[in-house]
């Protein structure tokens, strides 16, 4: 529970803390083990299961960090733009986390797509009346359009919204081995083009069409904490359980020592 706590909340301010700790407590693990091993006491099963819930603890940590309190972090040290308008070039704002638009500004869902890959990856061009060049921001968002030209994902029906959350693109704790949703937003950009005779600029932002980006930092939070808890508290029962039989059933070590 430490170590997942420590990756959740502390990778973003200090990660070679981080990483002390999950080493320490992998050190621990080990020479528990060492010593049974050389004194043939009963301690292996306290230094698997510490080795166990340190790399268990490493991995869900990471996990959790990338997929909630990362965004959060980025989304506050990233830069707010007002009144941007659609036709702007994106790359005037690559440091934007969030973004109010012009009020004339709509997403126009009758040229939106659904690419499906598993989930649905849906866009809409983000347009103003004025706008004769290339596509420059795309309203985004999973399981949440039809395949053409119907898409209801997030605050994009609600009146009065008109700001953005930016959708960043983040490869997640396998790196390279694994797609980002904005990969798969960008080939459903690619349909649309097609679809819709549309023309998109290369470095086109997405974003996800909200009327309170400040609500949905605080989401991520909130849920980043939640799903610790809920981790936290499975593990518990784990360790208990896993507790219990090594202290009640001391039999079973000789087996992992190579014993009779």
């Amino acid at each position: 529970m430490i170590v997942t706590a420590c990756f959740l909340f502390l990778s973003h301010v200090v990660p070679v803390v981080v990483w002390a700790v999950a080493l320490l407590y992998l050190g621990v693990g080990l020479v528990f083990i060492a010593v049974d091993r050389q004194s043939k006491t009963q301690y292996i099963g306290i230094g698997i299961l510490t080795v166990l819930a340190t790399v268990m603890g490493v991995l869900i940590g990471s996990m959790l960090f990338q997929q909630y309190l990362r965004p959060f972090w980025m989304y506050l040290d990233s830069a707010e733009y007002n009144n941007v308008i659609p036709g702007d070039p994106a790359a005037a704002h690559a440091d934007a986390g969030r973004v109010v638009f012009s009020r004339d500004a709509i997403v126009q869902t009758l040229k939106s797509v659904g690419y499906r890959d598993g989930s649905t990856y849906c866009v809409a061009p983000i347009m103003d009346k004025y706008m004769t060049g290339r596509v420059q921001f795309w309203a985004v968002g999973q399981d949440c359009c039809a395949a053409r030209e119907d898409m209801w994902c997030d605050d994009i029906r609600v009146p009065g919204a008109r700001s953005g959350v930016v959708v960043f693109d983040t490869e997640g704790i396998f790196g390279a081995m694994t797609i980002s949703a904005a990969d798969q937003y960008r080939k459903s950009i690619r349909m649309a083009e097609a679809q819709f005779d549309l023309s998109s600029a290369p470095d086109a932002m997405l974003v996800r069409w909200v009327g309170d980006p400040q609500q949905v930092q605080q989401q991520y939070w909130k849920e980043g904490v939640g799903a610790w808890l809920i981790a936290s508290a499975v593990y518990l029962v784990f360790s208990i359980a896993a507790g219990v039989a090594v202290l009640y059933q001391p039999g079973d070590l000789k087996i992992l020592r190579g014993g009779k």
